[in-house]
């Protein structure tokens, strides 16, 4: 059997801009070995915090190469080993999550996943992934009114 191991990626890296009275805290992805014969599920959770709790900001998950692509309302992620080769996993319901503004402190999941008989070859892979936080200004929070999430609910698919 052809054994992938699937390791915590290697970075998180944050892009917080400047003036953002809110930061990510605490990110962590649990992420345990692939093996093909069955599919992989793994997490990554993370939380903002803000100064105020009417502070808005948007959020996005980048890798270092840009912008993850959608698959519905899924963002993949690709992982690649040193060689190059690509193993897809998808981040699941974090499509809209750049679509959306958000407001004072929250706790973020979500879950990765990986298909089953993606045969790789065995190795580390890995992925730089980017959590950008951005403040949103109170003119741009009067445009954008009608898509503020509030604090106190979680949107559909996100914990």
């Amino acid at each position: 059997m052809n054994r992938t191991a699937l390791p915590v990626l290697t970075a998180l890296l944050l892009n917080v801009q400047a003036g953002a009275l809110c930061a990510v805290q605490a990110a962590a992805a649990d992420l345990p070995d692939f093996t093909a014969a069955s599919s992989w599920r793994g997490t990554l959770r993370f939380t903002v915090r803000c100064d105020r709790p009417d502070e808005a900001y948007d959020l996005r998950l980048v890798t270092g190469t840009g912008l993850l692509s959608a698959d519905g309302p899924h963002l993949q992620l690709p992982l690649t080993d040193p060689d190059g080769h690509a193993l897809n996993i998808r981040i699941l319901n974090a499509a809209s999550l750049a679509e959306q503004t958000w407001s004072g402190n929250r706790s973020f999941a979500f879950i990765l996943t990986a298909a089953a008989q993606e045969w790789m070859r065995a190795g580390t892979y890995a992925a730089p992934l980017v959590l950008e936080l951005q403040a949103v200004t109170q003119d741009e929070r009067t445009s954008r009114a009608s898509v503020i999430a509030p604090s106190p609910r979680q949107p559909e698919g996100f914990r």
